[in-house]
């Protein structure tokens, strides 16, 4: 029976030919095209002529876009980069036949969760403008789906507010339609964010796209048009009513926990949870703290 080899990074100062290494899945931008820009033409016309200031990461990556401690060499297909896409695609399009490790990239073992949650981060790290909305929102719902975690555990440990984070997912409440053109710049961010909360279907969303395709100032006032008409309509009466809403984290044992307790004390009272904590909590903490 013939021994299994398994992959080896390379070490520090290996040389390793370009066309080992392409764009991770794991990157968030792995489907975003280069080369089309000005600011991509220039970044690749001055990697012609200096060394890349700062390192790609890729990982070693199967045929599926994979990585596993132990994988068998034979499944290995190259190096996928996680980390510093266009850097690696401008050195590309620069002509680079090989790259050294430790000067052009690092070679790492990493796992897709930890290489997406890399590639993320560095991107919102550098608060990248040109990161399109639809792209930063798979990324993230992707995170959440490999870490099974909640959005507050998550936004806890990238230390954001939920809000925040709950507001960059809010586009793929979008039909496809509508998504496209918020992922080609036709649809700013802040009017995804106003057209996901007027909860429009998806004839709608879709007359919408097709508006912003032909004129971006009509879409722009049929926009306004739908926000007058549905904002004064849903919720609470405006000018009646100050809400302050206080959300428990299922996935966060304290927080459940705590409820539960809460709960427990509210139904000795006969009253609802939200009505405890206004008339009996609420206001004998105020008197011991006042």
């Amino acid at each position: 029976m013939s021994k299994v080899e398994t992959v080896k990074l390379p070490q520090m100062g290996d040389k390793i030919l370009a066309n080992k290494f392409f764009v991770s899945k794991m990157n968030v931008r792995v489907d975003e095209a280069f080369g089309e820009t000005d600011k991509d033409k220039a970044l690749s016309e001055h990697l012609k002529w200096r060394d890349i200031v700062q390192p790609f990461k890729a990982r070693p990556e199967d045929e599926n876009g994979h990585w596993e401690l132990g994988m068998d060499l034979s499944r290995m297909k190259g190096y996928g980069v996680y980390v510093g896409r266009r850097r690696f695609l401008g050195k590309m399009e620069a002509g680079m036949k090989e790259f050294e490790v430790g000067k052009d990239c690092i070679i790492e073992e990493k796992t897709d969760e930890e290489a997406l949650d890399e590639s993320l981060r560095e991107n919102l790290d550098l608060f990248h403008a040109d990161l399109n909305p639809i792209a930063k929102a798979k990324a993230i719902a992707r995170i959440i789906d490999m870490r099974l975690a909640s959005l507050r555990s998550l936004a806890r440990l990238w230390r954001i507010p939920a809000s925040t984070l709950s507001d960059w997912l809010k586009p793929l409440e979008l039909t496809p339609k509508l998504q496209d053109a918020v992922a080609k710049g036709l649809v700013l961010f802040t009017e995804a964010l106003q057209i996901a909360r007027l909860k429009l279907g998806k004839e709608k969303q879709d007359e919408l796209a097709e508006i912003v395709e032909a004129d971006y100032q009509a879409f722009r006032k049929e926009l306004a048009r739908l926000r007058a008409g549905k904002g004064r309509k849903r919720g609470i009466p405006r000018g009646k009513f100050t809400v302050d809403r206080l959300m428990w984290d299922k996935h966060y044992p304290p927080d459940m926990e705590l409820r539960a307790q809460i709960e427990k004390l509210a139904k000795s009272k006969s009253m609802e949870i939200e009505e405890y904590i206004k008339k009996e909590v609420l206001p004998e903490h105020i008197k011991r703290v006042a």
